[in-house]
């Protein structure tokens, strides 16, 4: 007999380490060594080849010089100026 709790526990645990997974890429987006071995995770684990491919090619691009990481006090800063001059000149 198969025991689906079981199961379901698996599920929530891949769950937890997709989360933490997300976390990592997301706090430090131009390590290509968390973006290579996420790709590993979502081959072996989840079974994703499709974002498996796209994390694959986003290392192989971070190695290339591609940044990936989104400034946003800076572009809020590059914008203000015209934001500034529009409302008060």
């Amino acid at each position: 007999s198969v025991n689906f709790a079981y199961f379901e526990m698996l599920s929530k645990q891949i769950g937890v380490v997709r989360a933490k997974w997300d976390e990592s890429v997301r706090d430090y987006p131009n390590n290509s060594k968390f973006c290579d071995e996420y790709c590993t995770f979502l081959i072996e684990c989840e079974s994703d080849m499709i974002n498996a491919l796209n994390m694959k090619h986003r290392a192989e691009m971070i190695e290339l010089g591609k940044n990936y990481a989104i400034d946003v006090p800076f572009r809020i800063f590059v914008t203000f100026p015209f934001i500034f001059k529009e409302r008060h000149c």
